[in-house]
């Protein structure tokens, strides 16, 4: 695999259930994570390598390494990044936040509905996801009807139990070749464009 620039991150997270977290890269976790079928996926979902993110559309770490990881996967069309929502109960909007994304990705538009609500944490909330999707020229009937029935509800929170079970403990976490890497680790893509070449 081509070798990838290392890009310095600062060191910021968010807890999510009470643990130390102290290492970079834990042992592989009793419930594997894989990547399922309704997950979304940036870049090929035929890649050969995939980076497992647990992540939330409020985390600003999160926030911080979105663009580089797009970077990552366009600059690399062998690996593939596949999202899981894991919002933090320490953060409000974030569980609508998931669900509106998930709404736009109805309409064929989820990673651009996604990074739009990176960008625009500190307004997140029932007035920026209409304006989001007409930004994105959706079906607004569509869209306000998907997220006022909360049609993804159940997939966002059967996300959170997988985000849990796999034992994460901050955001966001990664998981390559079964292995957890935290996004506090300053040289995070460096560990994880690392370990994608072994």
């Amino acid at each position: 695999m081509t070798v990838i620039a290392v890009i310095v991150i600062g060191a910021y997270a968010i807890k999510v259930l009470p643990s130390s977290f102290s290492k970079s890269v834990n042992e592989p976790q009793p419930n594997i994570v894989r990547a399922d079928a309704d997950d979304e996926i940036r870049g090929s979902g035929n890649a050969p390598h995939t980076i497992i993110e647990f992540g939330d559309l409020e985390c600003p770490t999160c926030a911080t390494l979105d663009p580089q990881l797009a970077a990552l996967v366009k600059q690399s069309p062998a690996v593939r990044l596949v999202w899981k929502d894991c919002p933090s109960s320490s953060h409000p909007n974030a569980e609508a936040a998931a669900e509106a994304a998930h709404c736009a990705g109805d309409q064929g538009k989820y990673w651009e509905y996604h990074d739009l609500l990176i960008q625009n944490q500190d307004q997140l909330g029932p007035d920026l996801y209409p304006m989001l999707a007409a930004t994105l020229k959706l079906n607004a009937t569509a869209f306000a009807s998907c997220l006022a029935n909360g049609v993804h509800a159940d997939e966002v929170s059967a996300s959170i139990n997988e985000c849990a079970g796999a034992g994460v403990t901050e955001l966001p976490s990664f998981f390559v070749n079964g292995k957890m890497f935290s996004g506090t680790d300053a040289n995070i893509i460096h560990e994880l464009t690392a370990e994608l070449s072994k």
